[in-house]
């Protein structure tokens, strides 16, 4: 309820007692076991560690249950445009490893707003939860876990941007000369814009 609520989201520091189990090689509290949470305060949204899929297929437990961003992936099972869809799991290649050795996996329907968006096609930047599904050796298995609608987007657009809101300029169709830059349906005279360049994280 108080992740509905929004009380419980990105950058807010938890307190957390419960009895930790393993399932399939991911620690975890489950529901039941879980005896109490508070919230202990808050800080800034924690950015993605930008990673290959060879590397996590190395040296997962490193990143088990940490937030990582993955470039130039291909999903080598979901066309185009297809909606993703929840408690499934992608197959997925990188210039790094096209072994499968690690996958991307919407959670249940509760636990992800990833189910029902469209695929917008390869190669993507993937960003997600390591997680970890592996009933036989401890350091296989590994699964990007999608959380939130935008985690997959074109590799020309960052994680966590809306590609309806990125600048776009075009000349105006009276006046040629004139160039307008439009954003989020706002235009803007030439010489009254001020841009900022970041990078693929935000920073």
């Amino acid at each position: 309820d108080e992740v509905q609520a929004t009380s419980i989201r990105p950058g807010r520091i938890l307190r957390v007692t419960g009895t930790l189990s393993e399932f399939n090689g991911l620690l975890q509290i489950n529901g039941g076991a879980l005896e109490s949470y508070a919230i202990r305060g808050a800080t800034a949204e924690p950015l993605p560690q930008e990673v290959t899929l060879a590397e996590l297929a190395s040296n997962g437990e490193a990143y088990e249950s940490e937030l990582v961003l993955v470039p130039d992936v291909t999903f080598t099972d979901l066309a185009d445009n297809a909606p993703f869809e929840a408690a499934t799991t992608y197959a997925v290649s990188d210039p790094t490893d096209a072994s499968n050795a690690v996958s991307v996996r919407v959670p249940n329907a509760e636990d992800s707003d990833a189910d029902g968006t469209d695929f917008t096609g390869s190669p993507a930047r993937v960003r997600g939860v390591l997680g970890q599904n592996s009933a036989g050796a401890a350091d296989v298995g590994y699964q990007i876990l999608l959380i939130r609608g935008g985690d997959v987007q074109p590799n020309a657009v960052a994680v966590g941007e809306s590609p309806d809101g990125r600048l776009e300029a075009r000349h105006g169709l009276a006046e040629p000369r004139e160039q307008i830059i439009q954003r989020h349906g706002r235009s803007l005279q030439r010489g009254g814009l001020s841009l900022e360049q970041v990078d693929h994280v935000g920073r």
